[in-house]
């Protein structure tokens, strides 16, 4: 009884750990895809000032 508790809260536990990396992940790849989208329009942006 006791070690089947033990067990179901560990896998539960896992699967908080699991949501929370796939969140933070996504959240990154998020980040990261604008961040090279707004390096692109570095060099747009600087022609524009220049003229």
């Amino acid at each position: 009884g006791n070690v089947k508790f033990i067990f179901v809260g560990l896998i539960q536990h896992c699967e908080q750990i699991a949501m929370a990396t796939i969140i933070l992940s996504q959240a990154l790849n998020a980040y990261f895809y604008g961040l090279l989208n707004l390096i692109d329009t570095f060099p747009a942006i600087i022609i524009a000032m220049k003229y």
